[in-house]
């Protein structure tokens, strides 16, 4: 007899479900950080080159970059989306919308607390900080309308 609380009934299967449900939200985020990383790496070789290309040479910080390292952080989340639900990775396209968004959000939570830097770029960095996820749940969707028309179910 298993114990109940508070009509809750506790057994391994659920806990291993649960369990299993877990690691497969946290795998999906991680496949997530990947993909940023990669992308990133790509695009600015240098380890933590994104960085050196928006604040080097200048306490303004580029602007003009960090709009595009925004632009890397909603491609990445897109492609590693695709990619997850190509191969049915047992997240909801909403689940990975929502990891995608918040990758993204955290990664740009070190790009706005760098220092020094210009009253004109922190505000071009909150700006973008509330446009990045938005656009990375949307991205989700849109790799879920192609995924779904490839599988037929769109």
């Amino acid at each position: 007899m298993e114990p109940e609380i508070a009509s809750f009934t506790f057994s391994r299967k659920n806990l291993a479900g649960k369990l299993a449900t877990t690691l497969r939200w946290l795998g999906c985020f991680q496949a997530f950080q990947i993909a940023r990383i990669t992308v990133l790496f790509i695009a600015y070789p240098i380890g933590g080159g994104e960085f050196h290309a928006m604040f080097a040479y200048t306490d303004a910080g580029h602007g003009e970059v960090a709009v595009v390292v925004a632009l890397w952080l909603v491609l990445s989340a897109f492609g590693a989306s695709l990619v997850l639900q190509t191969f049915d990775c047992g997240v909801p396209w909403w689940g990975l919308a929502v990891l995608s968004a918040a990758s993204a959000a955290i990664y740009w939570t070190s790009v706005e607390h760098w220092s020094p830097m210009s009253p004109e770029f922190r505000e071009l960095a909150n700006q973008l900080a509330w446009c990045i996820p938005p656009a990375c749940f949307l991205s989700s969707g849109i790799a879920r309308l192609f995924v779904g028309r490839k599988h037929g179910d769109a």
